[in-house]
C-alpha cells in the first residue's frame, strides 16, 4: 500500500476528475490501471474480488 499520484502526466483517466479539476477533496481507491482499463474488454469478470474485499473493508473503517 502507499500514496501514489494518479495521472503522473495530467490527463484524468477516471470519474474523479470533475472533482479533481473543481479543486474538490476526493479519494480514488484502485488495484492499477490494466491494459482494459476503461475498454471495451473491461468487464465485471475482470474484478478482483478479493482485492475490493479489502478495499471495501478499508473503506468501512476509515467512513467509521
Amino acid at each position: 500500500g502507499g500514496i501514489f499520484v494518479i495521472e503522473p502526466f495530467g490527463v484524468p483517466r477516471s470519474d474523479y476528475s470533475n472533482f479533481r479539476l473543481s479543486k474538490i477533496p476526493f479519494l480514488f481507491l484502485t488495484n492499477g490501471s490494466p491494459k482494459f482499463y476503461h475498454t471495451p474488454e473491461d468487464t465485471a469478470d475482470k474484478i478482483d474480488l478479493p482485492h475490493l474485499e479489502v478495499l471495501t473493508k478499508f473503506s468501512h473503517r476509515l467512513i467509521n
